[in-house]
């Protein structure tokens, strides 16, 4: 818990940032992002500060030093080259929290949003991943007889999907 037991009114979010200057907008030129403290705090949920990989120190593309890992959201929240973790009242106010990762209706233009304040409206960030899944038996143009001693087939594959919801 890193010294933080629980959430209260001004321990309400945890933020994430990588390296001052890294990207060419927001305040700072960081990449930040950030997840409910009640997320974090959550013993199923393993939100990791990783400084490894399969037994040897992360890559740079992989993020190294340290890079956070948040395991059933998109890559996107998943800060590389981590610099900063604060303990906030309010969810980050990094440029790119707002301004990337989010799904808006197919109306809404980069114009349209910054006129009407989109960015800022919760309905459309993307955190938690989608399912996703995938076929693996029948293979890709396999031919399938379903008549005479074999009249089922067992479709085999794997789905899986973010915030702990079962499939």
């Amino acid at each position: 818990n890193a010294g933080v037991p629980e959430v209260t009114a001004s321990r309400r979010y945890v933020c994430f940032s990588g390296p001052d200057g890294e990207l060419p907008k927001g305040e700072d030129g960081t990449y930040g992002t950030s997840i409910p403290l009640a997320k974090a705090l959550d013993p199923a949920q393993d939100i990791i500060v990783a400084y490894a990989q399969n037994g040897a120190k992360l890559r740079p593309d992989h993020g190294y030093p340290v890079r956070v890992l948040i395991p059933g959201f998109i890559g996107g929240r998943m800060i590389k080259w981590l610099c900063k973790i604060e303990v906030t009242a309010e969810p980050s106010s990094n440029f790119y929290h707002f301004h990337d990762n989010r799904i808006m209706p197919p109306h809404v233009t980069a114009e349209l949003a910054e006129k009407e304040n989109w960015w800022e409206r919760p309905d459309y960030i993307f955190n938690e991943l989608n399912i996703n899944s995938a076929i693996s038996s029948p293979a890709h143009g396999e031919a399938i007889q379903l008549t005479g001693e074999r009249p089922t087939y067992t479709v085999k594959g794997y789905a899986y999907t973010g915030g702990g919801r079962s499939i």
